[in-house]
């Protein structure tokens, strides 16, 4: 019987013109390549060509994603392959595709629990045509690096002038920052640089900050290792997972003299070259689109599907979240205290992550975290304590807010006959993690055993590193945020007088808007309201949508003293931080939990005299904002508990 052969296009964001200059279109040939070696037909379509045939001569299209999106047409089979610059790509354009790939297992293992198509990660490759072992390269420079300047300073190449290693430059943009010397050229022709690399002392690479914090390993990593080249990168924690001791990992000017003395001493690894070929080349990728496109069309691969990309040392802990779930899906404190930190990129590769309400099955694991009120009754308690039994697995229950102590809480009723349900489970975990101390102490008659989790933020989700935010207070009416869910309207009474008085005083000197925080509170010449559309509810599509509003200056955080709101941790300073806020919250415990609390925020005894204090002081409360911006990405990411987390877990088993 004949094979069916299909019609792939594959989409490239350069233009025809300056084609040579763009990695995406040596990228898309490969693959092209590929493709074809598998008896299909491919075309290449660049940038404003993308809809230039109709859509019957397209039967798979395959977008190389890098910063321009391409609309899929109603109807089409299409596939996208993000290998760059992820903070770009909203959840939204995910949506719109049959399958995701991305080029990071440990963004993949994210947000495959956030799109609705497959998502599967596929890392970058190489194309053994151009890149593989040969004898007796001819000597190249000490130090190389292949690419454009991208209009700013690459790190990795000032690091390499630092240490007064100045490496040969092909690129372009380099103009007036590098001395003109060390610019030996626009462009290398992409087949001859396969030698190039075999033959340099060390060839150099570098990241985009977004792409190492999604752990988007770069494709000339892939490139250099397959022609046997030494390659010296800055640090992402998956190359280490890829390549092994192939790729030389720095984190400034004196590690890279150091390692660039020692690779002009030792040859390229021939070993690491062939593994990388076999495992990471465009025929691995293209049998994994292609089996995915024909499974897509009810068809069996007339081949074996590759296998993973990457064989881990040791098998990662298994570990299985019970999230309860909202009308748009897990609620956000799943996102924010469990699946965020356990799929970070510096934890890559420990942990796999599978998450499900109480009433799915619950599959083979090795820890078990049920999150906040998940499980609806003692009953149901009782059947996943034996359950785990069954399996040896662990039980860890996971603690954000006070619900022992929701007796003046606008949930209370909601929440009142799962006490006793929450506190079965924690007395039969193995561990409890809360979000404060102030929580441990309120449970301490049933917490066995417990830690101290502090929320953090994933900058996968908060951060945009390509366009910075205006920097605040730049308008003559001072901008305020105060967002919450609709149970916030006493915290609000607690800050209206002051605002009242603010604007009796000071006519027009700000205005304030509302995102959730109450329903019934009464308006004002000043108060807005604003709220998500009804697909961007869903935690991380909501953060997305909020950072797309304003821009703000000021972030408000009332707080009612109550002992339920003493137990509440400062994710809300944090979240106005981020969308590079000054936030302006309530003297209280829940505020102070960290020590630099009083240098990122102003706390509010007196809401009146500290809200004109900001605006009287707008460059002070700028450069506050800024400083504050600067720290949280720097001190509460994810990352600073997603190690620790992980290591708790591995020791109880």
């Amino acid at each position: 019987m004949q094979r069916l052969s299909l019609r792939f296009a594959i989409k490239v964001a350069a233009p025809e013109d300056e084609k040579a200059a763009w990695g995406d279109w040596h990228y898309a040939e490969s693959l092209a390549a590929a493709i074809s070696a598998l008896g299909h037909e491919v075309s290449i379509d660049f940038r404003g060509q993308w809809h230039a045939r109709s859509l019957a001569d397209e039967d798979v299209v395959i977008v190389i994603r890098g910063l321009i999106p391409y609309e899929p047409r109603p109807g089409q089979l299409a596939f996208l392959w993000n290998i760059s610059h992820p903070d770009q790509v909203s959840y939204q354009e995910y949506d719109s595709y049959s399958r995701v790939y991305v080029a990071s297992d440990s963004y993949a293992a994210f947000l495959r629990h956030i799109v609705r198509p497959p998502v599967t990660a596929l890392l970058q490759a190489t194309d053994p045509e151009r890149f593989h072992p040969v004898d007796d390269p001819a000597r190249a420079p000490d130090l190389l690096f292949v690419g454009n300047s991208r209009g700013v300073e690459r790190e990795i190449v000032r690091w390499a002038i630092d240490a007064g290693r100045p490496p040969y430059i092909y690129g372009g943009g380099w103009e007036g920052l590098v001395p003109p010397q060390l610019v030996k050229g626009d462009n290398v022709d992409n087949r001859a640089l396969g030698t190039l690399y075999a033959g340099a002392g060390a060839v150099l690479n570098d990241h985009w900050p977004s792409m190492a914090a999604f752990g988007m390993v770069a494709n000339r990593l892939f490139d250099v290792v397959a022609a046997g080249g030494k390659a010296l990168s800055d640090r992402v924690p998956s190359i280490a997972r890829i390549f092994g001791s192939a790729v030389t990992e720095v984190s400034g000017p004196d590690e890279l003299r150091r390692a660039a003395d020692r690779l002009q001493r030792v040859e390229g690894s021939r070993e690491a070259a062939e593994k990388v070929i076999a495992e990471h080349s465009f025929a691995t990728r293209a049998r994994t689109i292609v089996g995915d496109a024909l499974a897509a069309l009810g068809l069996d691969a007339p081949f074996a599907q590759a296998a993973p990309a990457i064989v881990a040392d040791s098998a990662p802990l298994r570990v299985h979240l019970v999230v309860p779930y909202g009308g748009q899906g897990p609620q956000s404190s799943a996102y924010i205290r469990l699946l965020s930190p356990l799929t970070d990129e510096s934890v890559v590769g420990r942990v796999a992550v599978t998450m499900g309400a109480a009433s799915d099955p619950i599959p083979p694991c090795d820890v078990c975290i049920v999150q906040r009120a998940a499980l609806p009754s003692i009953e149901a308690v009782d059947r996943l304590v034996g359950t785990l039994g069954d399996m040896g697995a662990a039980l860890v229950v996971d603690v954000d807010d006070a619900f022992v102590a929701m007796d003046d809480h606008p949930e209370a009723a909601v929440y009142r006959p799962l006490n006793a349900v929450i506190e079965r489970a924690i007395a039969a975990a193995a561990e409890t993690w809360f979000s404060t101390p102030e929580l441990a102490r309120l449970y301490a008659h049933v917490a066995h055993r417990h830690a101290i989790m502090p929320n953090m933020l994933d900058p996968r989700i908060w951060r945009d590193w390509r366009n910075a935010r205006p920097a605040p207070f730049g308008r003559s009416a001072v901008r305020m945020l105060y967002m919450g869910t609709n149970t916030h309207g006493a915290d609000f009474a607690l800050l209206r007088p002051a605002l009242e008085r603010l604007a009796d005083e000071r006519p027009g000197c700000f205005e304030l808007t509302l995102v959730g925080v109450g329903h019934d509170i009464e308006g004002a010449p000043w108060l807005y309201r604003q709220s998500p559309p009804g697909d961007m509810i869903a935690y991380p599509r909501f953060v997305r949508w909020l950072r797309s509003q304003g821009p703000y200056d000021v972030g408000l955080a009332p707080l009612v003293e109550t002992p339920f709101n003493r137990a509440k941790s400062d994710i809300k300073l944090l979240d106005y931080l981020a969308l590079g806020m000054l936030p302006v919250v309530q003297d209280c415990p829940a505020y102070r939990l960290d020590p630099d609390a009083d240098r990122v925020a102003r706390h509010a005894s007196d809401w009146f005299e500290t809200l004109r204090g900001v605006i009287d002081d707008r460059d002070g409360a700028r450069d506050s904002a800024a400083a504050g911006h600067s720290w949280l990405w720097e001190k509460r990411t994810v990352a600073a508990i997603a190690a620790p987390m992980i290591a708790r877990l591995e020791a109880l088993l």
